[in-house]
């Protein structure tokens, strides 16, 4: 990638006083995201190749650790929420839709397709455990949106698996753990665990 043949490449610069700015102001500031519109980021080539690379990253230790990735769709039926009583949790942040769509919303959350793909795949518990994942966008209608934590669109991993027992669960979530550390590590970022 050229830098002299991208847009905002004057932006390209570590401010002086970067350990003083908030990391996503930083970010924008360095010209890999910006915000045209309040939460909805926009990523030019640098800003895209480098969370591809994250993703990527993510990719490889999930896939590492024999999960499986998915590929789910953006917009799903409220009733997935809904069932689950979580609805009303995210209720003033729905992408609501509108028309012959009217019952359908952007994703804010996957794991209700998650466990609806389960119960629609699962043939037998001799499958089990099944391990999954995918790395997708999400939506949320943020009140006051900053940066791209809290941002109202996201790229978002989520993992999930089915276990036929709570010994397999236990497995399982310490595969979560060391999927995130093998990120951090090639990240080379130190995570600080809160209990």
């Amino acid at each position: 990638m050229k830098l002299a043949n991208q847009l905002f490449q004057n932006k390209w610069k570590i401010p002086l006083n970067w350990d003083k700015i908030e990391s996503y102001k930083l970010m924008e500031d360095a010209g890999f995201v910006t915000f045209p519109n309040s939460g909805i980021p926009l990523f030019p080539p640098i800003g895209k190749s480098i969370m591809e690379k994250i993703s990527n990253i993510v990719r490889v230790a999930a896939e590492n650790a024999d999960f499986s990735e998915l590929y789910l769709p953006l917009v799903q039926n409220r009733s997935f929420l809904e069932s689950t009583s979580r609805a009303e949790m995210f209720n003033n942040e729905f992408f609501q839709l509108s028309g012959n769509l009217e019952n359908m919303i952007m994703s804010p959350t996957n794991e209700e397709i998650f466990l609806n793909h389960g119960k629609m795949g699962l043939e037998s518990y001799k499958q089990l455990p099944i391990r999954t994942y995918q790395i997708a966008e999400k939506f949320r209608n943020i009140k006051k949106p900053k940066g791209i934590l809290r941002s109202k669109q996201f790229l978002m991993c989520d993992m999930v698996s089915f276990d036929k027992d709570e010994k397999s669960l236990i497995k399982s979530a310490g595969l979560f753990e060391e999927i995130a550390q093998d990120v951090f590590k090639n990240l080379n970022i130190k995570p600080i665990r809160l209990s």
